[in-house]
C-alpha cells in the first residue's frame, strides 16, 4: 500500500508545482474538508522547494500554524501517522528559515514568542505536539545559527 500512497504523492507534486501560487493560497480555504489536501500539496512543495519558492512556503506555513493551530496538529501527527508519511522534519525546517529571515539577530527569542502565543490558541490535547514541533524548529534554528 504504502507504494502506491508514494505513487499517488509523486504524481500530486507534479499537478501542484504548476500551480503553485493557487496552492500555497489555498491553506486560507474556508473548506475545512479540502483543507488537508491542500496541506499535502503544500508540504510536497517544501520537500523541493528553494529560494523564493521556499521563503513563499515559509510565509503561508507560519501563517496557517499561528491561524490554525489545531488543524496543523492533526495534519502533522494525527493524520499523517495513519499513513506513515511525515512532513514534520521539513516543516520545522521551513519554519526555522521563517524565524531566520524574520528575526535576524534574535532568532530564539522569536520563535519562543510565536510558539508561546500559538500554544496559547491550542486545544489541551494538542499542546504537547506542538511543543513537539517547537523543539524541532529549535533544533534546526541552532543549526542554521551554527552555520553562520
Amino acid at each position: 500500500m504504502k507504494p502506491l500512497f508514494l505513487i499517488l504523492l509523486s504524481f500530486l507534486y507534479l499537478s501542484v508545482k504548476a500551480q503553485t501560487p493557487a496552492v500555497i493560497d489555498s491553506l486560507n480555504t474556508r473548506n475545512d474538508s479540502m483543507r488537508i489536501v491542500y496541506l499535502y500539496k503544500v508540504s510536497l512543495l517544501m520537500e523541493h522547494s528553494d529560494g523564493e519558492l521556499s521563503e513563499a512556503l515559509g510565509v503561508a506555513a507560519k501563517r496557517f500554524i499561528e491561524k490554525r493551530p489545531n488543524q496543523f496538529v492533526h495534519f502533522l501527527y494525527i493524520n499523517t501517522a495513519k499513513t506513515k508519511f511525515s512532513f514534520e522534519d521539513k516543516w520545522q525546517e521551513v519554519i526555522a528559515g521563517e524565524f531566520m529571515i524574520d528575526c535576524e539577530k534574535r532568532e530564539t527569542a522569536c520563535a519562543k514568542a510565536f510558539f508561546d502565543q500559538v500554544l496559547v490558541r491550542c486545544m489541551p490535547q494538542n499542546r504537547k505536539w506542538m511543543q513537539i514541533f517547537a523543539q524541532g524548529v529549535e533544533v534546526h534554528l541552532k543549526t542554521k545559527l551554527q552555520k553562520h
